[in-house]
């Protein structure tokens, strides 16, 4: 769990980036800032997990925020894939 004060600042980030998150569901735009994507992965998977719906959002908007979020996250930073053992194999 992070610190409170982390906690607290993602969910005011959160408020910051509000228009964003109305645009997402009014217009269908699909575009959600670094910083919102941040504040929604924090208190989603960090802090209060259960938070985005006492604001309001229903599961089904919780769920599509964090699902773009966190894929937004996995096109940026993408898993780091082994080295082929192949290509570590010593050559006589």
């Amino acid at each position: 769990m992070k610190k409170s004060s982390d906690c607290w600042n993602s969910l005011f980030q959160l408020q910051a980036c509000s228009g964003e998150v109305v645009m997402v569901f009014l217009n269908g735009e699909t575009y959600l800032g670094h910083g919102c994507c941040e504040a929604i992965r924090t208190i989603e998977h960090q802090c209060w997990p259960a938070l985005l719906g006492t604001l309001g959002f229903t599961t089904e908007e919780t769920d599509v925020l964090k699902g773009y979020c966190d894929e937004a996250h996995h096109i940026q930073f993408p898993p780091s894939t082994p080295s082929s053992p192949v290509a570590n194999k010593p050559t006589n």
